[in-house]
């Protein structure tokens, strides 16, 4: 019973990083992975004692136990109805941009520029080259 949980534990963590990676763009992404986690932590992870003593106390310990199976149930359901990465990763999406002056409009998203393009930047990562 333990061997399958570490196995269920091993599968998580091999693909952990690169899917939270996947999931936000350069420009955003410590932001996207360190406040849901940091949030999520200390909520849970610091009430969790605190709840469990209370419904010891009220001698209605078994509540805990639904508590948490009721967090985990969430859990999956975040899991189960995250995009799809596969299709739609953010792990090289970059916003190109024409380096143009102030007030000249850039080129809209999605428009594609003929062979003849000039150069162009990220605006996340400041990488050059010609828009794709």
């Amino acid at each position: 019973m333990i061997a399958a949980a570490w196995l269920i534990v091993a599968g998580y963590a091999s693909i952990n990083a690169v899917v939270k990676a996947e999931l936000f763009p350069t420009k955003v992404r410590a932001t996207g992975i360190g406040l849901p986690y940091a949030l999520t932590v200390s909520i849970f992870g610091g009430t969790a004692e605190s709840i469990a003593l209370w419904c010891k106390s009220i001698g209605h310990e078994t509540w805990f136990y639904y508590c948490l199976t009721a967090v985990i149930a969430v859990s999956l359901l975040v899991y189960v109805t995250i995009r799809d990465t596969k299709q739609h990763s953010a792990m090289g999406r970059h916003e190109w941009a024409l380096p143009t002056p102030a007030g000249v409009p850039q080129l809209p998203d999605g428009a594609i520029e003929d062979e003849q393009a000039p150069l162009m930047a990220c605006r996340n990562c400041g990488e050059r080259g010609f828009r794709r």
